[in-house]
């Protein structure tokens, strides 16, 4: 029987990717209007790759003193320099403020997230557990108020290991007080959530909101995969309504 739900956050819970797209963009229309030879597909190309490279080492070796803020800034000015701006360090700064302004802004939680949760948490303990700095991650939190429908929240940065480490999962699991086998991971990434989890024991439901893979890439697989998350609630006991 489950007995714990264990949630990711983003592209699970929040539309995380269209708000940085759209903060990206808000970002570049400001920059444009101060230099207008900025090439837009060029610039965006080099800016994802670059932001995608550093995400990705940050989180097989998540830094303690690594920022959000501070990547955001090393990001745009590396994207201008190379893109021949002779005041890539300034108009960095500006680019990456004004995409902040926007950031917060666009990030919202999918309609079935409220609901689910607020069911979930009558039958079983729910623990958010996210990748990522804190910085962020918990103005996300903060701004979605989705600490009013967890029970806890664990950063990696804070835990000091990123998913799919057994670590993070384990000291979810001892915030839930629960056995790995009678609790329940949710989340996006296969790679990260689905496979992290069921190596440490759990069960586990690949949530895929815009049905980019339809089928599991490799197994072991998850017992279900799911478009909305009102589905997983037929997973928990009893109770739910």
């Amino acid at each position: 029987m489950i007995q714990a739900l264990l949630i990711d956050l983003d592209q699970t819970l929040a539309d995380d990717r269209s708000s940085a797209a759209e903060a990206w963009e808000q970002a570049f229309a400001a920059l444009s209007a101060i230099d207008s030879t900025i090439p837009h597909d060029d610039l965006e190309d080099v800016y994802w790759r670059l932001s995608n490279d550093i995400w990705a080492v940050l989180d097989e070796n998540m830094r303690p003193d690594a920022t959000a803020a501070g990547i955001r800034l090393e990001v745009w000015r590396e994207s201008l320099r190379r893109m021949g701006c002779l005041q890539w360090e300034k108009l960095g700064r500006f680019a990456s403020d004004r995409y902040w302004e926007h950031r917060l802004k666009t990030y919202h939680l999918y309609p079935d997230v409220i609901p689910f949760l607020q069911a979930a948490r009558e039958v079983v303990p729910v623990i958010l557990v996210t990748n990522g700095t804190c910085d962020i991650q918990e103005a996300k939190i903060e701004k979605t108020g989705l600490n009013r429908y967890v029970d806890a929240a664990l950063i990696a940065q804070a835990v000091g290991a990123s998913k799919p480490s057994a670590v993070i999962f384990r000291k979810a699991l001892e915030a839930a007080n629960c056995r790995p086998e009678n609790a329940l991971m949710v989340g996006d990434n296969y790679s990260r959530d689905i496979f992290g989890a069921l190596r440490c024991g759990m069960r586990a439901v690949w949530v895929q909101r815009d049905a980019q893979y339809p089928e599991p890439p490799f197994q072991p697989y998850p017992e279900l995969t799911v478009r909305t998350l009102l589905p997983v609630l037929d997973l928990l006991p009893a109770g739910v309504t």
